[in-house]
């Protein structure tokens, strides 16, 4: 694998070459990064694609299949705390059926797994040799140990540990190969902040310091480079990107604390809107953050979340659609509500309100487009009923045709506080036939809501890369429908 990060990288074997003379590692070979590890086998224009053998300079090793970079098909995992792992491996992770040995003595388990850390799934599990229960092993589900001071112990040896700091916070350390993260919950959003010192390890950042997302750098941070000086930098879910997300603007607004962000960010909408933000200046031809978009809500509330979309570009045309104004009659307490909140975002500068206006009318949306341009992304925060997605033909006819989003918060929520779930299944299963993308996002919120779900419609559903966000979106009869 090309480490792009270092410029002291070798390699020694065989090239091939196009007709323009440029040259690929091509054929058997051998490079070495160091700080990183090294890499023998077969390459394939640039990739390592066939037989390899890898090791890392934590201590982990790989010997099996590669396809393009990535672990792909069988192969031999083995991690410094005497785990290992051979079987199937899918897209650079343990996936499908294999034997793994745990960090546990005498601990096995044979049948399917996946995940980075060969994450147990289906199949029996074995002390010494001997079939066993969970309780016998005494692990959890997915081979997890406890200790008696409350450390949790992974299959592979992986180690997390709480404690409370000088200061009284409650401080979570989990130890990975040569990698300490600690971390603890910040508010108001509830979100992970600390730090991450790869020190010895092949990451090109040494220390990162700032927010995490399931695990993953997210957000805006301070990074402290090999053989740099400190710099900010901006991220969704690892990779790091080279504008403002939305996470970042929206940890900057935590002094400003509005209901509207609280809301997304400990949802964990946030990642959605990140990808979002990604998606449009990715499918925009000039790549300029700052470009002209289209952006429009329909549900102004008091104009918060508006003014937010303002800040994360500003020279986009904002608009906010409404079915009552300031001057509507109210018929409940909740409509009186409303009408005060838009009479507040009347006061905010610079969006453009389009109010008693039935979003789900097709001529409503024409007047829109027609006024403004096609709508490259459309947010539906309004009516809250299960089968709300249905009603939005309107607007995904007013999507622009080539980078156009609709994302609709609360995906199929039947509003039954009764109900444990919170989710229409059957309308989830409707949706996907009409091409929406959903995400289930309870297991990164802490949101006492329990629908975290969450829509996209596109007309060109394959730009929309999910990235690590793909671990939870909803699949039609367990398959990916976009590859």
């Amino acid at each position: 694998m090309r480490d792009y990060y270092s410029p002291k990288r070798t390699y020694v074997g065989q090239y091939t070459h196009d007709k323009h003379n440029t040259y690929f590692e091509h054929g058997l070979g051998y490079y070495n990064v160091p700080l990183t590890g090294k890499c023998a086998g077969e390459f394939d224009h640039n990739t390592v694609t066939g037989i390899a053998v890898k090791t890392w300079e934590h201590g982990e090793t790989y010997v099996g299949q590669y396809l393009l970079n990535k672990k792909q098909g069988l192969g031999l995992h083995v991690w410094p705390t005497g785990a290992r792992y051979y079987g199937e491996f899918h897209n650079n992770k343990p996936c499908g059926y294999g034997i793994l040995e745990t960090a546990h003595k005498g601990v096995k388990f044979i049948g399917r797994v996946d995940g980075m850390i060969a994450e147990p799934r289906e199949g029996q599990w074995y002390l010494n040799d001997k079939p066993c229960g969970l309780d016998e092993a005494d692990i959890d589900g997915v081979g997890c140990r406890t200790l008696k001071d409350g450390t949790v112990v992974n299959a592979v040896g992986e180690r997390t540990e709480k404690f409370t700091d000088k200061n009284g916070e409650i401080v979570t350390r989990h130890t990975e190969k040569n990698i300490v993260t600690e971390t603890r919950y910040i508010e108001p959003y509830n979100f992970m902040y600390g730090k991450r010192d790869t020190t010895h390890y092949g990451d090109w950042i040494r220390t990162y310091t700032g927010h995490f997302l399931s695990g993953r750098y997210h957000g805006r941070s301070q990074v402290q480079q090999l053989g740099t000086p400190d710099y900010e930098s901006n991220w969704i879910l690892g990779d790091p990107v080279q504008f403002e997300t939305y996470s970042s603007v929206a940890f900057d607004e935590a002094s400003n604390y509005t209901r509207s962000i609280e809301r997304r960010m400990t949802r964990r909408y946030c990642a959605i809107y990140d990808l979002a933000v990604s998606h449009l200046l990715r499918t925009n031809p000039i790549y300029n953050k700052q470009d002209d978009f289209t952006i429009v809500e329909f549900g102004v509330g008091k104009g918060e979340h508006l003014q937010f979309l303002q800040k994360l570009f500003p020279r986009a045309t904002i608009i906010g659609v409404d079915n009552l104004s300031s001057f509507s009659i109210a018929k409940n307490e909740l409509e009186k509500q409303q009408i005060d909140d838009i009479k507040i975002a009347k006061r905010i500068p610079g969006i453009h309100l389009e109010l008693e206006q039935d979003c789900y009318d097709p001529q409503v949306i024409k007047r829109l487009t027609e006024k403004y341009g096609p709508i490259d992304l459309a947010i539906h925060d309004a009516t809250h009923t299960s089968d709300a997605w249905n009603k939005l033909g309107a607007i995904r006819n007013g999507l622009h045709p080539n980078r156009g989003l609709l994302i609709s918060e609360e995906m199929c929520c039947n509003n039954d506080a009764t109900d444990k779930d919170s989710v229409d299944w059957h309308q989830i299963e409707l949706a996907k036939d009409q091409m929406w993308r959903i995400w289930d996002l309870r297991p990164l919120s802490f949101h006492t809501h329990t629908n975290s779900f969450i829509g996209v419609w596109s007309p060109a559903p394959k730009q929309f890369h999910a990235g690590a966000l793909s671990l939870y979106e909803i699949y039609k009869d367990g398959e990916k429908q976009y590859g």
